[in-house]
């Protein structure tokens, strides 16, 4: 195809120029950027950490012997789950009572409450908003000596 290339042909100049563009968006969608995002010593059993990687909210945990992280963004209406309960290695919505694997951001279960108050059958589905359940975004944690980094 290249032998016929001729930049003098404006359909062969238009493909260049597309294939250029994307070959940049590739490279720039796929390219994983190693942040910091605590120390060792920030991060406590039982507790979540709130904190930054880049634009990303990041809630930090250690659950047993491992780091984790996820997003910092509940999956049904996008409010924080930084100020919710992390029991067992699950974090739980303080807004409507999902829960999700701190260190996977698997749903172990969907809208069960509202602000607090658990919601019978009825409730749930509308307070779901017809949302099917959705994992929240998780972050591999590595360590390197006391700093804790997840790729974004």
């Amino acid at each position: 195809m290249l032998a016929n290339f001729s930049v003098h042909h404006p359909e062969n100049l238009y493909y260049l120029l597309i294939r250029i563009s994307l070959s940049q968006s590739y490279k720039k969608a796929y390219t994983m950027t190693k942040i910091k995002i605590a120390t060792t010593s920030d991060v406590s059993a039982d507790k979540v950490l709130k904190t930054k990687a880049g634009k990303q909210s990041v809630l930090v945990a250690k659950v047993g012997d491992n780091y984790c992280a996820v997003a910092d963004k509940c999956p049904h209406l996008g409010l924080p789950l930084s100020s919710g309960k992390l029991e067992n290695g699950v974090i739980t919505c303080p807004f409507h009572g999902a829960k999700f694997e701190i260190s996977t951001g698997k749903n172990v279960r969907w809208v069960e409450s509202a602000m607090g108050i658990t919601l019978p059958d009825f409730g749930k589905k509308i307070m779901a908003m017809g949302k099917e359940p959705t994992d929240v975004p998780s972050f591999a944690v590595s360590q390197e000596g006391e700093d804790l980094f997840i790729n974004i």
